[in-house]
């Protein structure tokens, strides 16, 4: 599932897939984890941004979320790392 991050007031849209979403301890981030679940050696995060109602998806290997120590409930910090950008303004009339 892709990511889609949007602001009421902006004219683009960024679109980013969970496997391209670093995300690392920080007590000030801007996002708490709020489940975690697994498959296989991959973990899925369902990430609360502060400010937007949206939940996003995070995906990373088992072992970083281990050796990150990352928990439900932990603020982090998210880093794309790649993410495709687009216009939804209002083109010609």
């Amino acid at each position: 599932m892709l990511t889609r991050i949007a602001n009421d007031n902006d004219n683009a849209t960024v679109f980013i897939r969970p496997r391209d979403i670093d995300v690392a301890p920080n007590p000030n981030g801007i996002a708490t984890i709020q489940t975690v679940s697994f498959l296989g050696d991959q973990a899925r995060l369902e990430l609360a941004i502060d400010g937007n109602p949206t939940l996003i998806e995070a995906e990373l290997h088992r072992d970083q979320l281990r050796s990150d120590k990352l928990g439900r409930g932990q603020r982090v910090q998210l880093k794309a790392r790649q993410g495709r950008l687009y216009d939804t303004g209002a083109h010609g009339a």
